[in-house]
């Protein structure tokens, strides 16, 4: 019974880790650089949709970082790691 269980939380663990928001596809990011790390990202990067639009980030730390960020802080830190016009 104990083994029942544990697999029934894996797998539900793995069905919502694939069904996040946050994907490693070339989906454009906004951004230049990293909103939590300021590093520079790529297209290869992982990114997540916030506000409307694709936030490009340098791992996957910083988009869990940056998930758990109220949305006040989530848009101080989008708006920072926008290129200048």
């Amino acid at each position: 019974m104990k083994l029942l269980r544990t697999a029934i939380v894996l797998s539900s663990l793995f069905v919502a880790a694939a069904c996040s928001s946050t994907s490693t596809t070339n989906s454009k990011a906004m951004n230049a650089t990293c909103p939590v790390s300021g590093k520079a990202i790529t297209a290869e990067n992982p990114t997540t949709s916030f506000d409307g639009k694709t936030i490009g980030f340098c791992c996957d730390n910083c988009v869990s970082k940056f998930n758990g960020m109220p949305t006040a802080d989530k848009q101080a830190k989008v708006t920072g790691s926008m290129p200048a016009k």
